[in-house]
């Protein structure tokens, strides 16, 4: 880091925004709900219904979207949204990112900016997902920055503003700016 980044903010140095100040406690707990509660009532399902109402089929079907809303995310949001990776037609983006809607991971915009905030603060105070920066010391801490790593956090990250995004910003999330 230059010494005249040193007294700014890691917003003004990084000059990436958030669409939301924060996490609510609501939308914390339906992430949570939305990824834990179908994996855990599948597996009672299969246990319990396997040959009469959970069969082969269902499996494959399981399987096929679990599948789908990965390729989703790593794909989708994570390398066409967020990093430009490569160049498709607006069908495929409409498909990526109903894909990557379906694996209940919140709005797309919101995803693609914490994203690129993670990249540009990884690990130091300002990174949405890290389970490191601004943690406290010792078992609590880390139980802490796990939960934040995974869930994310109801009180507003280092570094992310409530200041509307630029024009530009905008169009490269929406897919009509150049990276």
């Amino acid at each position: 880091m230059t010494e005249a980044a040193v007294d700014k903010s890691p917003d003004e140095i990084v000059g990436v925004a958030t669409v939301r100040s924060r996490t609510s406690f609501v939308s914390q707990l339906a992430g949570v709900v939305a990824v834990v509660g179908p994996l855990v009532g599948v597996l009672v399902a299969m246990g319990l219904l396997w040959g009469l109402a959970f069969t082969t089929l269902d499996l494959a079907l399981l399987i096929v979207f679990y599948v789908l809303t990965g390729l989703g995310i790593t794909a989708g949001r994570h390398r066409y949204f967020s990093h430009r990776g490569f160049e498709t037609s607006r069908a495929m983006q409409a498909v990526l990112a109903v894909l990557g809607s379906m694996a209940m991971q919140g709005p797309l915009t919101q995803w693609v900016t914490d994203h690129r905030k993670h990249h540009a603060l990884s690990d130091q105070e300002g990174d949405p997902h890290s389970p490191h920066a601004g943690r406290d010391p010792g078992v609590v801490g880390r139980i802490k920055g796990l939960v934040h790593a995974h869930v994310g956090s109801s009180k507003p990250p280092v570094g992310l503003t409530e200041r509307p995004l630029r024009a530009c910003e905008t169009q490269e999330v929406s897919g009509q700016g150049v990276s």
